[in-house]
């Protein structure tokens, strides 16, 4: 969930607008996410090779997250860039991508 004053800085951004329209689609999301209990089980399923990306600038429960997300994963990767939490530019994230797709 997110704090009301994390909301009320929500409103004030171009975003605000797209996600208004999209707020009936809240209830698939925490029907998906059931108790949020961490998937290991249905993780180790997915055997290809992955690459989990977080930013630096993240929170520091998603930085768990993700790590705990690749460390959960047979082939699973982590990497951090420097950058925006959610969208980090391309050329942020480009070399961790080339890096994980030629090695």
């Amino acid at each position: 969930s997110v704090p009301p004053q994390g909301v009320e800085h929500m409103r004030k951004t171009p975003m605000w607008e797209g996600m208004e329209a999209i707020s009936h689609t809240l209830l698939y999301d925490c029907l998906v996410m059931g108790d949020r209990t961490w998937p290991a089980e249905r993780m180790s399923s997915v055997t290809v090779p992955t690459l989990v990306v977080n930013s630096s600038a993240s929170a520091p429960w998603m930085q768990h997250t993700v790590k705990q997300a690749a460390a959960s994963l047979p082939a699973g990767e982590h990497a951090s860039v420097n950058g925006a939490p959610h969208d980090a530019p391309p050329d942020v994230i480009a070399p961790a991508l080339i890096k994980f797709f030629t090695e």
